[in-house]
C-alpha cells in the first residue's frame, strides 16, 4: 500500500496529485473508509475533541452536528 503522511499536497506537482487521487478508488473501498475514518460529534463536544486532536488521539474526519 501507499502512505502519504505529513505532506502538504499544495507543494506537490498537480500532475502527481491527480495521479494519486485517481488511484484511490482502485485501492480503497469507499464505504469501508467512511466507517473507519469518520466520526460524528455534537457541537457541545468540540472543546474535548480539540484537545484529543492536539494530543494526536484522533485520526480521520470529524463531522460536527449542529
Amino acid at each position: 500500500g501507499v502512505s502519504i503522511l505529513g505532506i502538504s499536497s499544495s507543494n506537490m506537482d498537480v500532475g502527481e496529485r491527480k495521479k494519486i487521487w485517481s488511484q484511490i478508488p482502485l485501492i480503497f473501498d469507499r464505504n469501508k473508509i467512511n466507517l473507519v475514518m469518520t466520526q460524528e460529534i455534537e457541537f457541545s463536544q468540540i472543546k474535548s475533541y480539540c484537545k484529543k486532536i492536539i494530543s494526536n488521539k484522533i485520526s480521520g474526519r470529524v463531522i460536527i452536528k449542529f
